[in-house]
C-alpha cells in the first residue's frame, strides 16, 4: 500500500529472474514486468505516473518562484 501511495514500481518475480540473469535490466522496459494490481487492474501503473507527474509539476513551481 505504501508503494502505491508513493508511486513506487511494482514489480513480478519475472523481472527479478530476468535481473539476475542480465546486468542491465533497468535499461529495458520495466512496465513489462510491472504487476497488474488487484483487485482493479492498472493501479499501480497510475499511481506511480500520478507521484511522477507531482514530482514534475513541483520542479516547474521551484523554476517560477526562484
Amino acid at each position: 500500500m505504501i508503494a502505491l501511495v508513493r508511486g513506487i514500481w511494482l514489480l513480478n518475480s519475472e523481472w527479478i529472474q530476468l535481473n539476475m540473469d542480465i546486468s542491465d535490466i533497468l535499461k529495458g522496459d520495466l512496465e513489462l514486468f510491472e504487476v497488474s494490481g488487484a483487485p482493479i487492474k492498472g493501479i499501480p501503473k497510475k499511481a506511480r505516473e500520478s507521484a511522477q507527474n507531482w514530482v514534475k509539476l513541483i520542479y516547474i513551481i521551484q523554476l517560477f518562484v526562484m
